[in-house]
């Protein structure tokens, strides 16, 4: 099973990977191929575009494995929009090739979410700064790749439940989906 976890920055996919690395074989687009971090000013839609259906050919043909990816398909959507400031047709018309092509495999998706508020908090603890029209486009731009997908998703807000319990609820709707 290919297993991605998505969501904007700051909501908890590192933990939530750290998590369940010890029953996923981790891999991270965004640390994989560092040209698809800190791209506000690059058009990396296409290139992005290529990995994503070089792995959703991998998902399909080769693996016999657990995989866990860390950010995908939702991501790029949403990053390419809002911060590349790509033409939002072609960056949802890439994501929905993606996403036809991932759902005819065993992949599932979580996608986590939590405030405005809740992000804030965590961003200080980082020193980083974060702008609440971002995080508000973002959102909407998750909100329209998860009601989109065509593969089996969970939405799980970080901010209502403690690391222990998203790990707890992740592990349930994999295990639902696998019996």
């Amino acid at each position: 099973m290919f297993l991605i976890i998505e969501g904007i920055h700051n909501t908890g996919k590192t933990t939530l990977v750290e998590s369940l690395s010890n029953k996923f074989k981790v891999f991270s687009c965004r640390r994989a191929f560092p040209d698809l971090v800190d791209s506000a000013n690059a058009q990396v839609t296409d290139f992005s575009f290529g990995v994503n259906c070089s792995i959703s050919w991998f998902a399909k043909e080769l693996s016999t494995n657990d995989v866990l990816f860390d950010r995908l398909h939702m991501s790029e959507y949403a990053y390419s929009t809002v911060i590349r400031h790509a033409d939002e047709i072609k960056a949802f018309k890439h994501f929905r090739m993606i996403d036809t092509a991932l759902s005819k495999c065993n992949v599932r998706v979580i996608v986590l979410t939590c405030s405005y508020d809740i992000m804030l908090s965590r961003l200080q603890e980082k020193n980083s700064k974060y702008c609440k029209d971002d995080y508000d486009t973002l959102t909407l731009a998750f909100e329209k790749a998860h009601n989109a997908t065509l593969i089996p998703s969970v939405l799980i807000d970080t901010g209502s439940f403690s690391k222990l319990e998203v790990c707890d609820i992740a592990l349930e709707f994999i295990q639902r989906d696998i019996s």
